[in-house]
């Protein structure tokens, strides 16, 4: 079941068990008056209390990424629901702290994902940091092979955003050439330029000018 953070029942989510099932990874109920799946976070309801007791959130893709870390004791946690994150979805977010740490796959199309989710974390005035899991893991099967206390101390060790997207343009090779660090360079800029605050934004461009002695 999906609740809205009031509590109800608006829709429902799946995780496929074969590898070989023809459908999607995840599978939620069709969109309606009451459900909309880019509107809502899966757990919200479940999480919102320990959410604002710890001043931040757990940002996970999937429904069983969250509840198998839920199950592990770590309950400032919300899922995104397989679907890409939006607006709607900060703005819910916002209601209950301002601080965000995105732990998405280490996969390629979890670092794109979540490179497109700092942007708009940085637009609706949020701080973001990412917290990046070894290869081939999610976050259900990371908590089942080494337990909650290592996915907490891997959210303790949760990066910025500058040194995040630093870290994904190096395992590309890209910093190894000035026109690799250029490129990285930009890629953050264009990503500080994204904030609203400006003192916060000069802190950010002083802190880059620093890192890579510009």
């Amino acid at each position: 079941p999906i609740f809205s953070p009031t509590g109800r029942v608006v829709g429902f989510g799946a995780r496929k068990l074969r590898p070989d099932d023809p459908l999607g990874k995840y599978i939620n109920s069709p969109e309606t008056p009451v459900y909309n799946k880019s509107k809502i976070l899966y757990g919200i309801f479940q999480s919102k209390e320990a959410i604002r007791e710890k001043d931040f959130v757990i940002l996970v893709e999937g429904y069983a990424d969250l509840i198998t870390v839920y199950q592990a004791g770590i309950k400032n946690i919300v899922a995104s629901s397989g679907t890409a994150l939006t607006s709607d979805q900060i703005n819910l977010i916002s209601r209950y702290t301002k601080n965000i740490t995105i732990v998405y796959d280490a996969d390629s199309a979890g670092s794109a994902a979540a490179l497109r989710g700092v942007d708009l974390i940085l637009e609706r005035d949020l701080d973001v940091r990412v917290a990046s899991l070894p290869e081939g893991e999610d976050p259900d099967s990371f908590v089942k092979k080494h337990g909650g206390k290592a996915f907490q101390d891997m959210v303790s060790g949760a990066v910025s955003f500058v040194d995040f997207i630093a870290q994904a343009y190096e395992r590309q090779g890209k910093l190894a050439t000035p026109e690799g660090q250029a490129q990285t360079v930009r890629t953050i800029i264009g990503t500080i330029a994204k904030m609203k605050d400006e003192l916060k934004r000069n802190f950010y461009i002083k802190h880059v000018a620093e890192k890579y002695r510009l």
